[in-house]
């Protein structure tokens, strides 16, 4: 059962760690200087890194699954360039490339996590065709989607979710979704001492919060107006 993992790259990880434990997620590893995973709707990794360090302020895809080898051969079925590694601490690793250089790495991981929010990692390039054979390979399901195909999300069987929106530069954003009060959310986070602010989007309601050193975090509200979009038929709202 596959369950996504987003990693961020960050050179003030102890920030990232208190806005996590405000939010709600659940610490899964022990706290360490360098790597913590934490576990709502989705896991979510918190990798430090030196200030400087090229990867500081990026996102990358990481996707648990119960079968490793099954999901490299789905990965290349659909395209995507099989890289398989072993790793100090972390064991064996695949990482598939797709063809516009985005890299997302898979583990072996029973893991499962529900709850909310939910992690949304958001991969962002021109034509999400490939992206959307990768996703599925790996078992995600669309959830949403817009009818001009400029952005699908999908929803991981063991925790989280992953979107795709049509962008000029090939990139991954991490993200949030909520489905509960914002304004309740916006006011629990002041009171640990984190800014943000509420802005009106098509779709719902979005909490942007004031990230030290990099642009907002964005934690969307629940899609609840489809007009120009559909939902797959039984799908989950988070």
């Amino acid at each position: 059962m596959t369950a996504a993992q987003p990693i961020v790259y960050t050179s003030d990880p102890q920030w990232w760690r208190r806005l996590a434990a405000t939010l709600g997620f659940t610490a899964v590893t022990d706290e360490d200087p360098v790597w913590n995973v934490v576990a709502a709707g989705g896991f979510w990794a918190v990798h430090a890194v030196e200030q400087g360090d090229p990867k500081d302020g990026t996102t990358e895809l990481h996707y648990l699954v119960d079968d490793l080898d099954a999901a490299a051969r789905s990965l290349g079925g659909a395209g995507a360039s099989i890289e398989r590694v072993t790793l100090d601490d972390v064991g064996p690793m695949v990482l598939a490339t797709a063809e516009s250089a985005v890299t997302l790495s898979v583990t072996e991981d029973a893991g499962q996590a529900e709850g909310n929010p939910s992690v949304l990692p958001i991969w962002y390039q021109d034509d999400l065709s490939q992206p959307s054979a990768i996703l599925e390979s790996l078992g995600l399901r669309r959830r949403v989607w817009s009818d001009a195909q400029t952005w699908i999300d999908f929803a991981a069987p063991g925790g989280g979710l992953t979107a795709l929106h049509q962008g000029d530069r090939a990139r991954v954003e991490f993200s949030l979704e909520y489905p509960g009060d914002l304004d309740e959310l916006r006011t629990k986070l002041a009171e640990s001492g984190f800014d943000s602010d509420i802005v009106d989007e098509a779709y719902n309601r979005t909490l942007l919060v004031a990230v030290p050193g990099r642009d907002a975090l964005w934690i969307n509200g629940v899609q609840t107006d489809l007009y120009g979009y559909q939902r797959a038929e039984g799908a989950v709202t988070s």
